[in-house]
Order: structure tokens, then C-alpha cells, then sequence
């Protein structure tokens, strides 16, 4: 029986912009007093929420696939009983990537092993601890990044991901959050031609507002709902649970 949902992801994974509305002094959506309501209301939590399983959701702002895989490692290397267990990748940009950063000061909310940092938050900070990485972030993307480095990046993560589920024998879902991520041959992502962006543009389109998207870059309580919709669409008709 599979009582346990883990999710890996980025900020769309983890339920970004999700703010109680009954906790009025709320400034910072990682407020603690605030991630019951956000776990709760991710589309990964609905979907937990719906088969009755408890959520372990390890997506975090600005992840990559590179550090997704870290932390799928991490994850594997720490769990012995695995039968119980489905899967949910939220699939991010293979333009973004992630540095192994080792004298990185961890937040009190960290766990041990979260070492790096995302080249999401090198484009936008300036602190005099990021520079190092922040100049050799930019001579890496000006000299190396290209589309066939994204496709290899994404086909590496999607098949390293869907290939030791496999193995292992967990049902696993992968889903792209962004559109026009690369083609790659035996694709097991469900939405592998589109994105979730898209997908939710497409359901409720000239209603960004209500059912799309909240704010500017994630969606609102309605746009999860209809990814949890779409997830457990496919999880039933395909039988991953076995029923």
C-alpha cells in the first residue's frame, strides 16, 4: 500500500506565493506558521491529500535539476523502506543550474546535507559571500551554456530519476513545469510536449487572475487545484497505484 507522496522540485514544487489568509501579520511565505497551509494547498499536497497519503515535499526555491538529483541522492541514501512510497518530480529549466558550495552558511531551516547554491539566486544577489561564484557563474553560462547542454542536462536528470524508479520499483511522476523543454527520445515525463505554465494558460485562458497564475511566477490555491487534477488524471488512468 503506498502511504507516502515525496515530491522533488522548485518553487512551483514546494508551493511558492501559497499565503494563509488567517495569519495577518504574514510577511515571508517560509514563515513556519504558514507551511501547513502551503503544503496543504500545493498541488502535491492535493494530491497526497486525495489518495490519503502524507506528504514529504523536498522542492525549494530556485532548485535545478542538478540539485534535484543531489537531493534525490540524499533522499535515497536515507530511506531504507521504500514499498510504501510515490514519486511526483516537478521537472525545472535545465538552463538553470546549481554550484556544490561547501563553506555555504546554512539557514536554521536546512538540513545537513544543503551545501549548494542555485544559479537562480547568483543572478540576483549581490552579497559580498556570493561574488566568487556569482563572477564564475557568469564566465560558465557565457562559455558553456547552449541548447544541447540543456537536452543533455534534462535527459540525464529525467532518466536518472525515472530509471532508478524503476529499479527500485516506485511509482514515480514526472512532470515538466516549464514549456519548451528539449525532446528527448523514451520520454516517460507525462506532459513531455508542453508545460505546466502552459497547461494552466490553456485550462482557464484570459483568466490569469482566478485560475492561472497568482502574482507573477507561481500559481494561486485555483492553479494548484487544477495541476493536483491533472497529476491524479494520469495517476488513475494509467493504474500507478495498482488500482
Amino acid at each position: 500500500m503506498k502511504t507516502r507522496l515525496i515530491a522533488f522540485g522548485d518553487s512551483w514544487t514546494w508551493g511558492d506565493e501559497l499565503r494563509d489568509p488567517t495569519i495577518t501579520d504574514l510577511e515571508w511565505v517560509s514563515d513556519d506558521r504558514n507551511t501547513p497551509y502551503r503544503l496543504n494547498h500545493s498541488f502535491a499536497g492535493l494530491v497526497a491529500n486525495h489518495y490519503g497519503m502524507t506528504l514529504e515535499n523536498h522542492g525549494s526555491n530556485g532548485q535545478s535539476l542538478q540539485s534535484m538529483i543531489w537531493t534525490f541522492e540524499w533522499w535515497l541514501d536515507s530511506n531504507t523502506q521504500l514499498d510504501d512510497c510515490v514519486i511526483l518530480f516537478g521537472l525545472t529549466h535545465p538552463e538553470r543550474t546549481s554550484w556544490w558550495w561547501p563553506e555555504r552558511q546554512l539557514q536554521s531551516r536546512d538540513p545537513p546535507w544543503y551545501r549548494y547554491l542555485h544559479s537562480t539566486w547568483l543572478e540576483s544577489a549581490n552579497g559580498p559571500d556570493y561574488k566568487k561564484l556569482h563572477d564564475m557563474h557568469k564566465i560558465w553560462r557565457s562559455c558553456c551554456v547552449d541548447g544541447e547542454w540543456c537536452r543533455r542536462s534534462y535527459q540525464s536528470a529525467v532518466y536518472l530519476f525515472s530509471g532508478m524508479c524503476e529499479r527500485l520499483g516506485i511509482p514515480a511522476i514526472l512532470v515538466n513545469v516549464f514549456s519548451g523543454m528539449p525532446k528527448i527520445p523514451h520520454s516517460p515525463v507525462i506532459n513531455a510536449h508542453t508545460g505546466l505554465i502552459d497547461q494552466l494558460r490553456d485550462t482557464y485562458p484570459g483568466r490569469k487572475d482566478e485560475h492561472g497564475r497568482w502574482g507573477e511566477s507561481h500559481p494561486n490555491e485555483a492553479g494548484h487545484e487544477i495541476i493536483a487534477d491533472l497529476l491524479i488524471s494520469h495517476i488513475d488512468s494509467c493504474k500507478l497505484l495498482g488500482c
